[in-house]
Formats: C-alpha cells, structure tokens, sequence
C-alpha cells in the first residue's frame, strides 16, 4: 500500500514575500479544482484574476522554479522504489493566437508550419504498482519560424546535440539529477527513443531501460535483428485485452500474442556520429507479435538492459512497455478533452509555458484516482482530498449509492479508490461493476462537478454556522 503521496508541489515560503507564497499556492489549487486553463474559469472574481495573470507575469515565479518544486516533490516520494521514468512528446498548436500574440515574445513553431510548442516530460511511476508518483524531467521548446525541412538541414547526419532527439539524452541524465532517493530507474520509450545513442549511453548497475525498436539494426553476427527474430524459437504465448477506442472507430477485442526473447549484439551504426560510443551494445530484446494478420495487430519488439532469461522476466518488460500509455493520457488530458492549454487566454509565452508545467500537476491527480480504482490500488484518500472534502465526499456518496447492493460503494472510505467511485458517479457512471470502469474523462468531468458542488456546500455551512 502506497501511502500519503502528495502530488502538488509546495510553494510555501518560497518568494520570502508571503503574498505571493499563499497566491501561488492557491492559485495551483484553484487551477487543480477547476481543470481549465483560462484565467476567468480559474478565478471567482475579477480581482483575483488580476492576482492570477500577475503571478504568472512574475519573473520570480518562474518555470525553472515550478519545475523544481515539482521534481522536489516526486524526489521526496520515491525514496526506496524501483521507478520506472515514462518518457513521451506532445504539441501545442496554438495557430488560433496569431493574431493576438507577438510571435516575436518567446513564440516559435510546435511543427513546420504550426505556432505553438513542444513538451517532453518524463513521468514517474512506482515500477511494482505503476501508481503515478510525479515528473523527473520537464523541457518545453520550440523551433525558430526559420527552421528549415529536415532534408535541407542534413538533420540525419547532424550530431545529436545538434537535433531534438537530444530530448531523451536530456531526460534521463535530469531524472538521475533530480530524483536521488529510488533504489534503481528504468527508462521507458516509444520508438522515437530507439537511437544508438541512447541505447549505448553509459550507465550505472541501477539504471536501465525499456525501448520499443524501430529500426531493423545490424547485429554483430552480421545478421539483421528482423532476420535473427524470424529463425529464434517462440518462447510462449499469452492473451491481451486491447481496449476499443472511440476516436479511431476501433472495438475492444482479445489478441492472442506469441513472444520471443533473446539476447544479441548490436553494431554501432555508420550514421552516429559520436564515435567515442562502444562499437558493441549487448541488449536483451523481447518480441511480441499478435497472431493475426490484420493491419491493426500488435507487434512490439522491445530493448531492455534488464535481465530476460524466463517467461515472468519477458512480462514484466512487456507490462513495464505498456504502462506508456499513462503518459500519453496525462498529455490528453492537458489538451482539449481536458485543461484545454492551447485556448488559454494569456499572451505571453513564458507564462504559458508555467502553465503547462503547474497543467502536469493538475492532470496527474485525475490519473491517480483513475488507476486507484482501474488497478485496485490502495491508496489512501488523504493523497487527493483533504479532511473537509472528505466530508462532502460522504455527503455526495450518501445520495448517490442506490437501493440495491449492486449500486453500493464497495471501497473503504479511507482508500482513495472509494472517492474516486463517488467522483465517477457525478461524471455520469453508473456505478455497476458490469459496466465499462470509468475512464479519465469521466473523471474529468466529475472531479470539476465535485468542485462546483464543493463551493456551494462549504459557502451553505459557513451561512448555517453563522446563524447559531
């Protein structure tokens, strides 16, 4: 059990002026309650929202300072763990500002030929429960309007400090910088990550990786990893459950998958430039391959510096890979189905740079209460909600629990998966075992709805208590 984790950095005594110490801390709150980006939903009046845009104009309250806060904070929860660190990327169109900015003020493009940014963050999970613990490394960046096509730039054959594949270098050696309690890291990538480069970056006996391949590279038997995988044995198979996915049409269905695991032998290629790397890297690679041959099937083939060797090591690589899509939903949610950053209304690039890191903050909460209850995790309440909120929580549960023992709360109300039930059903769950688990929209939705009935209810006792 994971107990008395809080997710959102401390901001108390930190500008030695207590007004804007107590500003920053509650505008994080409020910006955390409220799950949208836009000043005027944040505040509750106007000169509040005054306060607000002032502090994210303040140079001492910067991102370099939000961001240590944040590391901070996940450092001093991850004392004693196997961490994994999810590293993902994720663009800001903000084209719909161009008229209302100075592109010119720390304004650059997101992709060739889109106004906004980039964000590569590296989220940390507890590598045993895969409950979200906090972030190890954040960098927002964009490209000069000027930036030519990669075929015109030479961006192959460039070094890679010269490129932004350089982000995956970065991220692991700022985890390690910043998160110095956890027993070991592994880093997890998407194949973007698969750089020789990366997979031959020297390391320590307690930092590995996991990274899905795309390139079919040389082996030092002179044979192609494709080649060699085809001829390997099958070692076993399993059956996943693939969830359906409303946005690409697709249902969810059972894939049964055939894996194979070996160690090889990886040739430096002739393409990276930095020749002081080892001309071998030994790696142990796992392949999933699902047997089918639909266009949609999965296939895997995963590095990883972690030891394989039976067919629980091999699933474990394999779980350690899927917990991807974690990070992929913290960057949704900051999006449009959720704080909605590329409609903020602030005109000045730095400050919504500060409003995409304080963004991570508010959307890893939603993702705690949906994997309390999706993973039966028992996290205690007190990570998400205080002694007063849980009042209200009881309140709410009280009402929306039914007749029958079907449409019960079944958690305790100490665990953190019992608000979330409560959270869940204001978001338009039903509350039936047999129904689709709620998802982190659903959560989103419910979680704003929990803060507007919050106010009202605290506002009501305050009346009452002043009437005695």
């Amino acid at each position: 059990m994971i107990k008395n984790i809080d997710s959102l950095p401390d901001f108390t005594s930190t500008f030695n002026d207590p007004r804007i110490d107590r500003r920053a801390t509650k505008f994080l709150n409020s910006f955390t309650q409220s799950r949208k980006s836009t000043i005027s939903k944040v505040a509750n009046y106007f000169d509040e929202q005054k306060a607000y845009y002032r502090l994210l104009e303040n140079t001492n309250f910067s991102e370099d300072l939000i961001k240590e806060k944040t590391f901070s904070k996940c450092n001093s929860n991850s004392k004693g763990r196997h961490l994994l660190a999810i590293n993902d990327t994720v663009d800001f169109n903000l084209d719909s500002h161009k008229g209302r900015v100075d592109i010119d003020n720390g304004f650059g493009l997101s992709s060739n030929s889109t106004m906004g940014f980039k964000l590569h963050s590296s989220l940390i999970l507890d590598a045993q429960s895969l409950f979200p613990i906090g972030f190890s490394s954040i960098k927002i960046w964009n490209r000069p309007e000027d930036t030519p096509l990669k075929n015109k730039r030479k961006y192959h054959s460039a070094k890679i400090e010269e490129k932004e594949s350089i982000k995956w270098i970065t991220a692991m050696d700022d985890t390690l910088k910043n998160i110095t309690n956890a027993d070991s890291i592994t880093f997890v990538g998407d194949r973007e990550s698969d750089i020789y480069d990366v997979l031959a970056k020297p390391r320590n006996s307690n930092t590995h990786y996991v990274i899905r391949s795309k390139a079919d590279r040389n082996l030092a038997s002179n044979m192609k990893l494709h080649t060699h995988l085809l001829n390997a044995p099958n070692k076993f198979d399993f059956e996943l459950c693939i969830e359906g996915d409303i946005r690409k049409k697709t249902k969810s269905r059972t894939a049964k998958l055939n894996v194979k695991y070996e160690n090889v032998t990886l040739t430096r290629p002739h393409s990276c430039n930095d020749k002081t790397l080892p001309k071998l890297t030994n790696v142990n690679v796992v392949e999933v391959s699902e047997q089918t041959n639909s266009k949609t099937k999965v296939y895997w083939l995963l590095y990883t510096t972690h030891q394989v060797t039976t067919d629980q090591e091999a699933l474990q690589i394999i779980t350690w890979y899927k917990a991807r899509w974690c990070i992929e939903q913290i960057h949704r949610l900051l999006k449009s189905e959720g704080l909605e950053i590329e409609k903020t209304q602030l005109e000045k690039a730095d400050s919504i740079k500060k409003l995409i890191v304080l963004g991570l903050s508010a959307t890893l909460i939603v993702m705690q209460l949906h994997l309390a209850h999706s993973k039966e995790i028992e996290e205690d309440i007190g990570i998400g909600f205080d002694k007063e909120e849980q009042g209200f929580l009881q309140v709410l549960n009280t009402k929306l629990e039914g007749n029958t023992e079907k449409r019960q709360n079944p958690y305790k109300q100490e665990e953190l998966r019992w608000a979330t039930w409560v959270i869940a059903r204001l978001g338009s769950w039903s509350g039936y075992k047999t129904q689709r688990p709620p998802g982190v929209i659903t959560l989103q939705k419910g979680i704003v709805k929990f803060y507007q009935m919050f106010e009202g209810w605290t506002f009501s006792q305050e009346i009452l208590v002043g009437k005695r």
